[in-house]
């Protein structure tokens, strides 16, 4: 086992343990309610499509 500072630790572990919580928020969290309007691409070289 490698002998790390003991702060080094701590922040290691509330690193962790802030990422473990924003995940927990994150995931209740609903998707966008309104998609955004797009904008229209460049017509694409060797076929139709268009991005939009």
């Amino acid at each position: 086992m490698y002998d790390f500072p003991e702060d080094l630790r701590d922040a290691q572990l509330a690193l962790h343990r802030t990422r473990a919580t924003y995940e927990r928020y994150a995931a209740g969290l609903p998707w966008s309610a309104e998609p955004m309007p797009g904008w229209e691409g460049e017509k694409q070289p060797y076929t139709s499509f268009r991005s939009g």
